[in-house]
C-alpha cells in the first residue's frame, strides 16, 4: 500500500496498516514527515516508523503521475532529481486540500483566508482553531516517552 501524505491523518493510517502487516511505503512532499511538528520529533518519528513498523518513507519529493495499470497502480515520482516508479495494489491519498485561488489577488480586495480544510477519504475536518495545532504531537511524544522506557505504566507497576 502506497500512503501520500505525511501529515497527521497520513501517519495514523500506514502505522495502522504496517502493524496489520500491510507492506506500506509512505511518499511526501516536504523535507520532514510532520511537517507542522517540531524538526526534532519529525526525524525521531521518521525514524522508529522505519525501524519498528518497517515502513518505507521518501521525503522531498514530487509525484510526476498516476496510473492504474491492470491490477497495479503505478505512481511515478521525482526523487533528488532522479525519477523512481512505485507500483502497488492501493494507494491512500492523505494530503491536505488548498484551494486554487493564488491568480485570485484577494490581497487586493482585503480578504483573509483564516482556515484550511484537510480530506481524507472524503471526510473533513477544520484544520485551524478548531483543535490545538500540535495534538498529534502530544499523542507521538507519549508513545515515543512510553516505548523508550522514559514513560511508564503506573497501572501495571512498572
Amino acid at each position: 500500500m502506497i500512503v501520500i501524505g505525511g501529515g497527521p491523518l497520513g501517519l495514523e493510517f500506514l502505522q495502522m496498516l504496517a502493524r496489520f502487516e500491510t507492506k506500506v511505503i509512505l511518499l511526501h512532499r516536504s523535507p520532514t514527515i510532520a511537517p507542522r511538528e517540531e524538526p526534532e520529533l519529525s526525524s525521531l518519528l521518521e525514524q522508529y516508523l522505519q525501524e519498528s513498523d518497517n515502513i518505507e518513507i521518501y521525503t522531498d519529493m514530487k509525484i510526476l503521475s498516476a496510473k492504474k495499470d491492470k491490477e497495479e497502480i503505478l505512481i511515478k515520482t521525482l526523487i533528488n532529481e532522479n525519477e523512481k516508479l512505485f507500483k502497488s495494489e492501493k494507494v491512500l491519498i492523505a494530503t491536505d486540500r488548498r484551494a486554487n485561488i493564488k491568480d485570485l489577488h484577494l490581497e487586493h480586495v482585503n480578504v483573509k483566508l483564516g482556515f484550511k480544510v484537510s480530506c481524507i477519504l472524503g471526510l473533513s475536518y477544520l484544520n485551524h482553531n478548531v483543535r490545538p495545532k500540535s495534538y498529534f504531537t502530544l499523542i507521538i511524544v507519549f508513545n515515543l516517552l512510553y516505548l523508550s522506557g522514559l514513560l511508564w505504566d503506573t497501572r501495571r507497576g512498572d
